[in-house]
């Protein structure tokens, strides 16, 4: 469960740039203003991404190797899902957060692919036969 009102963990009086920030163990969001990507606090964000990207990736590597077990039994496979599931988390706030950045970053380019995925639809809609 996410709580959207959680204040912003700093903030700037010039702040330009707002990022969501890794969780920490608690699940609340954080947010950062500052009027800088490369602040200190955003970089040792972006070390904290880094470092849960590696533990995604490396229990990922874990439970495939799990699962190729005959031998596993309930339990850890179980322990495997819930770990699976934690990093899962973990690396859609990374998604999220890198996507608001983006959003910032590149708003012509990311306006022109919203406006193609909604063509997309539309022309998906009409696609579909219609009885006579």
């Amino acid at each position: 469960m996410t709580d959207d009102s959680t204040p912003p963990l700093y903030e700037s009086p010039r702040s330009k740039h707002v990022r969501l920030l890794p969780r920490d163990g608690s699940g609340k969001r954080s947010y950062l203003r500052t009027d800088s990507h490369r602040s200190t606090v955003g970089r040792l964000a972006d070390a904290l991404e880094r470092s849960q990207m590696s533990a995604a990736e490396d229990m990922l590597a874990r439970g495939r190797t799990l699962l190729n077990e005959p031998a596993a039994d309930a339990g850890e496979l179980r322990a495997a899902l819930s770990c699976l599931l934690e990093h899962l988390d973990d690396v859609l706030v990374i998604s999220e957060s890198r996507g608001e950045r983006l959003r910032h970053l590149l708003p012509d380019v990311i306006e022109d692919d919203e406006e193609e995925e909604e063509w997309e639809d539309e022309e998906d809609q009409g696609d579909e036969e219609t009885p006579e």
